[in-house]
């Protein structure tokens, strides 16, 4: 009777076996036609089907890996590379790919150690080197459109930025912009920043920076005032009652230039917690108002003086006022800056949030936050905003379109916008803002919209 049961068990082994084989196979070919016909999705969810299945083997994580890696989420990607390479030490395209996502998350020593494991003929088609590695130039430029005129004018912004690769831990970037008014009624102003930001690894995830920004500012301002005032005074004469008239115009132009050059110097460390993303900082403004400061008001009236409508007397007049000389100051201001974010896997890792806070350390009441949020809608496409109030403090922030480095007060603004990437290299964006600037006295109204068409460009 025992050789009945053994062979029964035998056989339920070898049945068993086979339709594992038959299951291996069928996970094999159907990955393989998802990843020939580049349908990622489908590949991510047939894969982790299979794995929860108990399925492990190489090409599997490979393809998940990849199938990750083109839908931008960098974090599984890794994951799966990492089994992939532990079930194969020294894949040449496990090699390759961990190097382009350590190089997107901003991983250099990790990028560096594969890049140093690639051949020679796959960095040259990576269009890298062993020597002078990441080097990358950032043009941005856009169209600014505003809604009144009055307060902002249409103009050109752009941006050129330099980056250099100096070591495997060491990069150093570089910066230049302009922004300006032009054919404002209050006047114009040119202002040109230069920023040096060098970079040190000093581990996977962390990173010290510090560096300088240069801005000069000149600013042109033309105010134009007219004012009317009229008197009516009863008098008694010798001819009688009647009524003594006054009545005045006075016009009054005034033109101020004034050039300020601000220095800020700042230093911090920045640690990437996978998901997570903390930088601390502090930042020292410097500003000098120098001498070159001259107004010229020019004043014209005319005055009449009536009793009973009979003209006794007019005076018209003009004059011109110029004041100039020394009027050097030194405003300086420190702050600390805090800044966060966080990438949700929502919507395939298409979900993030983030807080930018500066403390003036003199006056914690003028904290500015920066709170933001981006959405991905579409695989190339992000929907995003952000929202800014500030007192007449200095605020270095500069996120593609933005621009903030000036005194003024932010009573409110409100940024929402779209971008596109292409192929990596380019971004289309249209940014839409509302803002109170705050330029003036209170009794006008600083409140305006405004658009902006832009492209940036990484060669």
């Amino acid at each position: 009777m025992r050789i009945p049961v053994l062979s029964f068990f035998l056989l339920f082994f070898i049945i068993n076996v086979s339709a594992q084989q038959l299951s291996y196979k069928q996970v094999d070919t159907t990955s393989f036609n998802l990843y020939e016909n580049n349908n990622w999705l489908k590949l991510i969810s047939f894969g982790e089907s299979a794995i929860k299945e108990g399925f492990d083997f190489y090409y599997l994580d490979l393809r998940l890996a990849i199938a990750y890696f083109n839908e931008e989420n960098y974090f599984k990607a890794e994951k799966y590379f990492h089994l992939a390479n532990n079930k194969n030490p020294g894949s040449a395209i496990v090699t390759e790919y961990l190097y382009e996502i350590y190089l997107l998350t901003g991983q250099n020593l990790l990028a560096s150690r594969e890049l140093k494991l690639l051949d020679d003929t796959v960095i040259m088609r990576l269009g890298e080197n062993k020597h002078y590695k990441f080097k990358s130039i950032y043009i941005e430029g856009g169209l600014k459109f505003s809604s009144d005129l009055n307060i902002e004018s249409n103009e050109v912004v752009g941006s050129l930025a330099f980056k250099q690769q100096l070591s495997a831990g060491i990069d150093l970037g570089a910066q230049f912009s302009y922004i300006g008014q032009h054919n404002a009624p209050w006047g114009h102003y040119n202002q040109f920043e230069v920023a040096i930001i060098p970079r040190f690894a000093i581990g996977r995830n962390t990173k010290i920076f510090f560096g300088g920004h240069y801005i000069y500012n000149k600013s042109n301002v033309d105010l134009k005032t007219d004012s009317t005032f009229h008197f009516s005074i009863p008098v008694t004469t010798i001819f009688g009652e009647g009524t003594l008239e006054i009545d005045s115009t006075f016009k009054t132009t005034s033109n101020s230039t004034i050039i300020r050059n601000t220095q800020a110097y700042f230093a911090g460390v920045e640690h990437n917690f996978g998901r997570a993303n903390l930088n601390i900082s502090g930042n020292l403004f410097l500003l000098k108002r120098n001498s070159q400061l001259a107004t010229v008001d020019s004043i014209s009236w005319d005055q009449r003086i009536l009793f009973n409508d009979l003209l006794l007397g007019q005076t018209i007049g003009d004059t011109v006022i110029i004041t100039s000389g020394p009027s050097d100051s030194l405003q300086t201001n420190f702050q600390l800056g805090i800044g966060a974010n966080y990438l949700f896997p929502w919507l395939n890792n298409g979900v993030k949030i983030g807080l930018d806070v500066y403390l003036p350390v003199d006056d914690v009441s003028k904290t500015i936050f920066v709170p933001s949020i981006a959405i991905k809608i579409l695989p190339n496409t992000w929907l995003f905003g952000d929202y800014i109030q500030k007192s007449n403090v200095p605020l270095l922030y500069h996120q593609g379109y933005n621009y903030l480095n000036k005194f003024y007060k932010i009573k409110h603004r409100i940024d929402l916008g779209l971008t596109y990437n292409y192929k990596n290299k380019i971004d289309f964006y249209f940014v839409g803002i509302y803002e109170d600037k705050d330029y003036f006295s209170i009794d006008i109204n600083n409140q305006f919209y405004s658009f902006i068409f832009g492209i940036n460009i990484k060669l």
